[in-house]
């Protein structure tokens, strides 16, 4: 058996361009029983082909059944696409909600210019001018108590002694404090 031959002759029969000379050549081929086994699956196919069913007659109610079935599919679809287009509607109904309340929620924030007498407008402009500069000079009496931490500051960079040498020159005094510790000692 050429099994070039099977495989271009099962090729041709999938694409649709074999003859049917080549298609009894291919069955022929296919009913060997050493067939190997990656020409099985084919092999079981056209066995199938190879036995002759009767393909039956439909029944009265074949032709309403199908036409039920595609009512059916057709309602579901036509189901489907309204929940979709009602989800569609909401959506874009929120969505238009939101922009308006946040419009309203920005523009209630914004103080009302309504002054039409020059007069009036300049009074209130002088008045809450007056309560500005009341409340800046509260806050400066609150920064004079944080110039302590500055003058404390300034003092602090004047120690101009390295930390050895600080520590260096303490541990000396424990020479010191070891001999007036031993005179006093002696004494008693």
């Amino acid at each position: 058996m050429n099994l070039q031959e099977l495989r271009q002759l099962l090729d041709k029969y999938y694409e649709g361009t074999s003859s049917s000379q080549e298609e009894t050549i291919l069955i022929s081929m296919l009913n060997d029983d050493n067939l190997p086994a990656e020409f099985l699956a084919d092999q079981r196919m056209f066995a199938l082909f190879k036995e002759e069913r009767e393909i039956p007659e439909p029944d009265d109610g074949f032709e309403g059944r199908i036409m039920g079935a595609i009512d059916k599919s057709e309602n579901e679809l036509r189901t489907v696409s309204l929940k979709r287009t009602i989800y569609s509607i909401v959506s874009v109904a929120a969505s238009l909600l939101i922009v308006v309340i946040s419009y309203f929620i920005i523009n209630a924030n914004r103080p009302v210019d309504t002054f039409d007498d020059p007069v009036l407008a300049y009074n209130e402009t002088m008045k809450v001018l007056h309560d500005v500069s009341m409340n800046l000079n509260k806050g400066s009496q609150a920064i004079e108590e944080l110039a302590v931490f500055d003058v404390a500051r300034s003092n602090l960079s004047k120690i101009s002694i390295p930390r050895e040498v600080i520590v260096r020159e303490m541990s000396s005094l424990r020479y010191i404090e070891k001999g007036f510790s031993m005179l006093y000692s002696g004494d008693e």
